[in-house]
């Protein structure tokens, strides 16, 4: 499979896995708070025991430890897909190097994504009363780390296409 289709067949797999999120997994969504995943600065142990309680009280944990999970183990799949296809399609003709530490960048990405899920799970089966910092402090760093590995990416793609851009004048 080239880049080109990588790309396409990964946008349209990442589109329709934004889209389930709300639909499939809207009481996760509905909740005062944001979930683990998406807290870009990760998450301490008073911040992972709320946001539990919350779970817990509004019978969102269900949710979260199925349908959420379901979709978010597609969704890293399809955003490695287009970062990897995108990074290779703007980097492997003039810079394989940077190709190259992009895919690393976006295996990552995947790694510490898949990590972190696992991880969050434990924390919504251990619920409020049964975790520990340890465990919270291994799924916030998962997901921290993650978020690093896609802002790499991200800005290893915004690179390429300004030096696609400007490469094009001359």
């Amino acid at each position: 499979m080239n880049a080109g289709r990588l790309f396409a067949l990964s946008l349209v797999a990442a589109v329709l896995c934004a889209a389930a999120f709300p639909i499939f997994a809207g009481k996760v969504f509905d909740l005062e708070a944001q979930p683990f995943d998406g807290r870009i600065g990760g998450y301490d142990f008073p911040a992972a025991n709320a946001y539990l309680t919350l779970l817990k009280d509004s019978g969102a944990t269900q949710a979260y430890l199925t349908t959420f999970r379901q979709i978010d183990t597609v969704f890293p799949l399809a955003i490695f897909g287009l970062t990897v296809s995108a990074l290779w399609g703007l980097w492997s003709r003039r810079a394989r190097a940077i190709a190259v530490l992009g895919v690393v960048a976006a295996s990552v990405y995947l790694m510490a994504d898949y990590i972190e899920n696992a991880a969050v799970a434990s924390l919504l089966r251990s619920g409020p009363d049964g975790i520990a910092e340890s465990a919270v402090s291994f799924a916030s760093t998962a997901t921290q780390i993650k978020w690093i590995a896609l802002l790499a990416c991200g800005l290893l793609c915004l690179t390429g296409i300004a030096a696609w851009l400007f490469g094009k004048g001359r």
